[in-house]
Formats: C-alpha cells, sequence, structure tokens
C-alpha cells in the first residue's frame, strides 16, 4: 500500500478486501478499524485576486496541502498495520497453554460418543477411554509426540477389543482356512486363541485382521494412526521433522 494520497485508493481497497475477515474474527476490533480510514483531508484557503494582473501563484499552498493529506494517509496506512499487528499479538497470547480453538474438544467428544455406542468388552472400553482422556490432555499441553502415542494405544485398543468379542471370536474360531492371515496362523482351533490374539499379534497383525473382516475400514485412518505413530521415532524425527511435528 502506497503513503501517499495518490495511493489512497489503494488503501481503501485493501480495507473492503480485509474488512470481512476482521468481521469474522475480530468483530469488537470492527469499529476501530474502520475509523482509521475516516479521514478529514487538509483543505488550505486560497487567496482570490481581484486585481486584473496575472493570476495568483497557488503553487506553495498546493504543496502544503499535499504534503498535509500525504502526511495523513502515511498515518493511516501506519495505524492499519499496526492495528492488524496489534490483533494478531493479542490472539496469540491469550491462554497460550492452552488451545484457542475448541475443535480437539469435539473430536474427541465425538470419538468417546463413537466408544460408548460401540460392542466392546466393558474392560476394553474402560482402557482405551483413559488412553482417550490422557491423548486430550497431552494435546491441551502442546505434547503432540506423547498425543499421538496415546491416539496410537486407544486405536490398538479399539481392534484388539473387536477381535476379542465373543461373536467375532466364535467366528474366528469357525472360520477355518477363510480366517485373516494372523488368525490362521495362531490356529482357529486353538482355545487359547483369545489369548494367544492379546499376546502374540502385533498392531499390524491386528489391522490385517481388522481389514479382512469389517468393510469400509479404509476409510476410518487406521493407516494414518500408524503411521503418525510410527513418525515420534527419534530416527524419523530428524529425517523428517515436519512428518513428526
Amino acid at each position: 500500500m502506497e503513503g501517499s494520497r495518490a495511493g489512497w485508493s489503494q488503501i481503501t481497497e485493501w480495507h473492503t478486501r480485509t474488512r470481512p475477515v476482521i468481521a469474522q474474527h475480530y468483530s469488537d476490533q470492527l469499529d476501530a478499524f474502520d475509523s482509521i480510514i475516516k479521514i478529514q483531508w487538509t483543505v488550505f484557503r486560497r487567496v482570490i485576486s481581484l486585481s486584473s494582473g496575472p493570476s495568483p501563484d497557488y503553487s506553495r499552498v498546493d504543496n502544503e496541502e499535499r504534503s498535509a493529506n500525504n502526511a495523513k494517509v502515511a498515518n493511516a496506512k501506519n495505524r492499519l498495520l499496526a492495528h492488524i499487528d496489534a490483533m494478531i499479538e493479542l490472539d496469540s497470547t491469550i491462554e497460550p497453554d492452552k488451545p484457542t480453538l475448541h475443535e480437539s474438544d469435539s473430536l474427541f467428544d465425538e470419538i468417546n460418543t463413537i466408544l460408548a455406542a460401540c460392542p466392546l468388552p466393558q474392560q476394553f472400553k474402560s482402557v482405551i477411554t483413559q488412553d482417550l482422556d490422557d491423548s486430550q490432555k497431552a494435546y491441551a499441553n502442546k505434547a503432540y509426540k506423547a498425543c499421538v502415542v496415546m491416539l496410537g494405544a486407544a486405536i490398538e485398543g479399539f481392534m484388539l477389543g473387536t477381535l476379542q468379542r465373543t461373536d467375532v471370536l466364535t467366528h474366528l474360531a469357525s472360520s477355518g482356512n477363510s480366517a485373516p492371515v494372523p488368525i490362521h496362523r495362531l490356529g482357529t482351533g486353538d482355545p487359547a486363541l483369545a489369548d494367544k490374539i492379546g499376546n502374540d499379534l502385533t498392531f499390524e497383525d491386528y489391522k490385517v485382521c481388522i481389514h479382512d473382516l469389517v468393510q469400509g475400514v479404509e476409510t476410518l485412518g487406521v493407516d494414518n494412526i500408524q503411521s503418525f505413530r510410527n513418525a515420534i521415532h527419534p530416527w524419523k524425527t530428524i529425517q523428517e521433522p515436519l512428518t513428526a511435528r
């Protein structure tokens, strides 16, 4: 934006483009933002000559008037920029140790609602609830790696709890050669199948089983959770810092 009377149209056009953003996110600052461009322009008196001689020389008056108005434009420009800077600074310092948006809280609430409706064994629901609570606390305190670790634990609990459902175990025990590969490896007829699923299978094994048993599971983001959880590995953090952030 040019800081002279000639550039005033640029400033007013910028103000017009920026105003909706201020109205949406900083509505309490809108009046002050608008007032900055309400300028009373300087107009100096001209001397009217009644003589029949040459026309009066107004150049000095015009230059002083132009200079005064250019100073007002420059001042308005600086005030607009300072006002924007102040709003951004204020926004960044409000409750600095807490998230300024509540989007994460609504997402965790949604996850807990889904968990409550899932037909998982109660002991798994209790463990997953605690993991989600720890994850939410970690996120609120900007401990994002810890948040990812606990989200990984929660999703693992969802998958293992699903495989430990009585109806699912009955289905797996009778599935024979059609069982998911990790289950087939354990032996579908093994009376200790439930214990072996909990003790011997990995996150990746649970994921394979869930992919085989539940249609559309690829839309649930299990792969993304696993990728983010893997990203907290120290060497991964060094190699791909943007992924781990």
